[in-house]
Parts: C-alpha cells; sequence; structure tokens
C-alpha cells in the first residue's frame, strides 16, 4: 500500500512522505522502539490509520475540493476561497516548457543557460508550499510536488515528495493555485501513527478484545474505574500525555474534539 501525498487529491491518504515520518519518529519520538520493529509496509498502514484517524476531527473552514479524502488543505474561516468541485478545476500558470533539468536529492536544477526559475520567482507565480505539476520526470503523465525550498537565483527548486537522482531530463512545469498543508499537520500525522502502532488494535492477535484506557478510579466503597475514549484538554501542561502534542499542533485549526482517536 503506497502513501499518496497529492494536496486535495481525491486519492491521497497521507500528508507526510513515509522518508520524513520515519526519520522523526526514529529521531524523536518515544515510539521509536516499537516503530522500529515494524516492516515499512506496516510503517506505511499506520500512517494510513493516522491521517483518518485525524479526519475524524472538527476542523475550522474548508476543504479547498469537495471531494478530497483529506481534511487539509483547507481555507481557513476568514479566507476569500472558491471551494472547487474536484481536484480537475485547479488554475494553473505555465512556468517552464520543455527546459533541462537534473534532479539531485530532490531538487529541480536548472542546467541551461537560463536560471528558468527566476520569472516564475519574480512574479510570485511560485512560492513555498506552492504545489506544482511537472511532466518528463517519469513515464507517467504529470507529477504533482510541493515546493518547500527554492533558491534565490532561481537555479533550482526543491520538493517534499522523493524523486529519483536523473541528469537528463527535459520538463514542462505549472504551478498551481492551491498549497500544501501546514507543517504541523504533518507532525501530527506522525504523532498519531507512533500512538497507533502502540495501541492493542495495531499490535493485538485477532480475537482479542482491547480494553480501553482509564480515565479515572475511585477507592471509596466499591471499587469503580472510568475509562477515557477521546483526546480531552488539560488544563495543566504537566498533567498532559502523548495524544496532548497532536492537540497541540492541530489547535489552530480545531473547532471542537469531538470522537474516539484509535
Amino acid at each position: 500500500m503506497d502513501l499518496i501525498t497529492i494536496p486535495a487529491h481525491h486519492t491521497s491518504n497521507s500528508y507526510v512522505t513515509f522518508a520524513d515520518a520515519d526519520s522523526y519518529i526514529s529521531s524523536y519520538s518515544r515510539a521509536s522502539y516499537n516503530w522500529g520493529l515494524l516492516s515499512k509496509s506496516k510503517k506505511k498502514y499506520a500512517l494510513i490509520l493516522a491521517a483518518q484517524a485525524l479526519n475524524s476531527f472538527n476542523y475550522r473552514g474548508w476543504p479547498v475540493t469537495k471531494n478530497q479524502t483529506l481534511a487539509f488543505p483547507r481555507y481557513a474561516s476568514n479566507q476569500l476561497h472558491k471551494q472547487l468541485d474536484n481536484f480537475y478545476d485547479i488554475d494553473y500558470t505555465s512556468i517552464v516548457t520543455d527546459g533541462d533539468f537534473e534532479i539531485e536529492d530532490n531538487k529541480i536544477v536548472s542546467t541551461g543557460s537560463l536560471a528558468l526559475f527566476a520569472d516564475a520567482f519574480d512574479n510570485e507565480d511560485l512560492v513555498l508550499n506552492q504545489v506544482i505539476r511537472v511532466s518528463g520526470i517519469t513515464a507517467d503523465e504529470y507529477e504533482y510536488l510541493t515546493v518547500i525550498d527554492m533558491d534565490s537565483d532561481g537555479e533550482w527548486v526543491k520538493v517534499k515528495e522523493a524523486l529519483s537522482n536523473n541528469s537528463d531530463n527535459t520538463l514542462s512545469i505549472w504551478a498551481m493555485n492551491i498549497f500544501g498543508v501546514p507543517k504541523n499537520v504533518e507532525y501530527a500525522q506522525i504523532e498519531m501513527a507512533a500512538q497507533v502502532v502502540n495501541t492493542k488494535m495495531f499490535m493485538q492477535d485477532i480475537g482479542e478484545r482491547p480494553e480501553p484506557p482509564i480515565q479515572s478510579f475511585s477507592l471509596t466503597g466499591a471499587l469503580s474505574v472510568r475509562y477515557i475514549t477521546e483526546i480531552t484538554r488539560r488544563s495543566k501542561f504537566e498533567d498532559a500525555g502523548p495524544l496532548d502534542i497532536i492537540y497541540n499542533l492541530l489547535n489552530p485549526w480545531l473547532a471542537g474534539i469531538k470522537g474516539a482517536v484509535v
């Protein structure tokens, strides 16, 4: 099962690439041990489950397209917008036609005598986090990529999606009028995936019945136990748990927290 990260697309199932998620959890997460025990395919599945779990939250604003599978990208409540029926209604601006490039370390680098991106930068047709459509990288008709860095002289742009190094490419490039998701949404998905792989739902054998986590218990009289099924807002930072990291990352967009996570 592949991760599809095209913003606002009707087949997308992840905000973050596998390489970025694997690097983040291996470097920063408390769940790195269990994550390291999983196969690549199971890690991808955990990321897909995490993206779907984030869909259960109630967000402000509106998705960019009506039929996108993920909650982001989206317009803010106070942002002028035109919600599109589908991904194919997006507008394009031609940036380069049949330009000579090489691909190196996820950078599309101009190899001709001209800095082929310079005019696009100057005219602000191409900016950070913008989605671009590119033809000529592979045998597929188009690649949809997200700009995460650019050279000030217009020699290259760097994209989020993994590209294979290649020194012989003639590419045509269009800027799209949509943008990738906020970085904090990517981090929230990764943090959610780290929680997914540590749940009994993900690790248990088929047929086992998991217990929900304990919310509180009382020792006065007969023992009673309450279980929690939702993320809640903590009143004190020192009482926060791992799932509160996800809430804090998504806080600018959340209209309220509803429904269980996993």
